[in-house]
């Protein structure tokens, strides 16, 4: 008999218990654990031989591996910065200066003051004077360097220095041919007229600048080569210079380029006379020191230089001396110039002290004051000085000036009652007279040297 497998659908013997094909179906996954089983075991045997140092993996107990780490740096950045120092680029200013030029013959600079153009004249010998009288004898004389202006100061220039009270209107408002001159806007860049040594003085000195010596002025006109014109040796012609009555007045201070001067100085013959520092000593030359000269220490009128617009041939040589005014008087023929010295300086302590007069008067201090110069009554004690009509107490009392108040030295000296006496103007009521400078006891009057510092006490 045979019966139905259900698994496999065949019909198999009675005797069977189990289809033998089924059945192996069934248990492959027996199977297959009992044979992973089997090598699990016989592999941990294997290992535990090898340990051992038995069977094939006796390997096993050589290499023992004994884990001895390897340390790998991996750098910790702890950032400590390591400072270069670099130089900062803030620039150390090494300054090298830009080298100031040398002035030479042509150098000009302007002064802040009145913006008057003034010309280089660098330091050395040249022949002064000539053979004719008042102009003998011919000497060399050194000159430190100095500045000199290029023209004459003009009407414009010198109206500042009145606007800034520093210095007096001219004594007339006109000129040769016109009567609105001074104060026309026309003539500004004319030479401004009708004023004295003393006017010319304050100007320049309110400039910081001063009147030039003679020797200054003659150096400037001439230069080193003894010529008798500026512009050399040829005779006056109308296309040089302004003179011989040609215009009959005044022209601008610009005019004639052609016949300036070896250091460019303009109109030094011709146009105005003009007024130096020192005083006219006819024979001074005779005994003039070599080198800077002053002038004498005392006199009468100041020196006048290089001829006018009337003048001829003989009169605007540069070697022409005059001699025929005081400090306090002017006419419409003079003007003046002024000069700036690194150097030397004529202005101040050294004017009193050359310029000082010098008279025997005895019972009498020694004169500080000069002609030309500026005084005010000394305010300790606070007395007035009485003005006379003459030089002496015999003369009569004609008013008297309060301490502080300044005064113009207009003549003098003279020696009455142990005193020494001065023609003075005092200058805020226009009072003249004669006053004393001081007695056995001490000085009524102080020396100044400009009205600005003797309004200052």
């Amino acid at each position: 008999m045979k019966r139905f497998c259900p698994r496999c659908g065949r019909l198999i013997p009675d005797w069977q218990p189990v289809h033998l094909p089924c059945m192996v179906y069934r248990l492959r996954y027996f199977l297959l654990c009992f044979v992973a089983l089997i090598i699990v075991i016989c592999s941990a045997e294997l290992v535990h031989l090898g340990r051992s140092g038995k069977g094939p993996l006796e390997v096993l107990a050589t290499r023992t591996l004994t884990l001895t780490p390897t340390v790998t740096h991996t750098p910790t950045f702890t950032f400590t910065p390591t400072i270069t120092l670099r130089p900062t680029l803030t620039p150390t200013l090494t300054v090298t200066p830009t080298p100031t030029p040398t002035p030479g013959i042509g150098s000009t600079q302007i002064s802040p003051i009145d913006g008057m153009v003034m010309v280089y004249v660098p330091e050395g010998s040249f022949i002064m004077g000539s053979n004719r009288k008042s102009e003998s004898p011919s000497h060399t004389v050194w000159l430190d360097a100095f500045w000199i202006d290029r023209t004459e100061v003009t009407n414009m220039m010198y109206s500042k220095c009145v606007q800034a009270g520093e210095c007096t209107p001219p004594m007339a408002y006109k000129s040769s041919t016109r009567s609105s001159y001074y104060n026309n806007p026309e003539f500004g860049n004319y030479p401004v007229i009708y004023v004295s040594w003393n006017q010319a003085r304050a100007y320049c000195e309110w400039t910081g600048r001063r009147l030039p010596t003679e020797a200054e002025w003659e150096k400037a006109a001439r230069g080193e080569d003894g010529r008798s014109y500026p512009w050399g040796n040829k005779l006056p012609q109308t296309t040089l210079l302004n003179s011989l009555g040609y215009h009959k007045d005044t022209v601008a201070v610009d005019e004639y380029a052609e016949g300036a001067s070896p250091y460019g100085a303009s109109n030094m013959a011709g146009n105005v006379w003009e007024w130096v520092n020192d005083w006219y000593g006819e024979y001074f030359y005779g005994n003039s020191p070599d080198k800077n000269p002053v002038g004498p220490g005392t006199g009468t009128t100041r020196v006048l230089r290089g001829g006018g617009w009337a003048s001829d041939a003989n009169q605007v040589r540069v070697t022409t001396r005059s001699g025929d005014l005081r400090p306090n008087e002017a006419n419409d023929r003079i003007g003046f110039r002024c000069l700036l010295s690194p150097s030397f300086n004529v202005t101040g302590s050294l004017i009193a002290l050359t310029n000082a007069a010098q008279i025997s008067c005895p019972g009498a201090q020694t004169p500080r004051l000069w002609v030309g110069g500026y005084a005010y009554v000394n305010n300790e004690p606070p007395l007035a000085n009485r003005v006379r009509s003459g030089p002496g107490k015999d003369y009569t009392v004609i008013g008297n000036i309060q301490p502080g108040k300044a005064m113009e030295i207009i003549d003098g000296p003279e020696c009455a009652n142990n005193w020494i006496w001065w023609k003075i103007r005092e200058l805020e009521n226009n009072l003249i007279g004669w006053t004393a400078e001081g007695d056995d006891q001490g000085y009524w009057l102080v020396p100044c040297s400009s009205v600005s510092e003797c309004n200052a006490h």
